[in-house]
């Protein structure tokens, strides 16, 4: 099962501009943070869906669903 982790306020990331979110995805299964070419924490999953097909060159869309559904609205952009 694939959880929402709300990061605002609780880390420093210094690759990212100032953001008012931070946000990563938590794997319940494996017990590890989603991880895309050494990557964790993203602003928004429209963000992180861009950064994925960017390296990966597209995203299955059952896995843009399952993500959608577990992300808060002001997490999407």
């Amino acid at each position: 099962m694939i959880r929402f982790i709300n990061l605002t306020g609780q880390i420093y990331d210094t690759d990212k501009p100032v953001q008012e979110h931070l946000m990563a995805y938590f794997d319940t299964v494996s017990d590890r943070f989603l991880e895309f070419e050494t990557e964790q924490v993203f602003v928004s999953l429209k963000d992180m869906l861009k950064f994925i097909e960017s390296v990966e060159g597209s995203v299955p869309l059952n896995v843009i669903e399952r993500l959608r559904n577990v992300t808060p609205k002001e997490f999407l952009e």
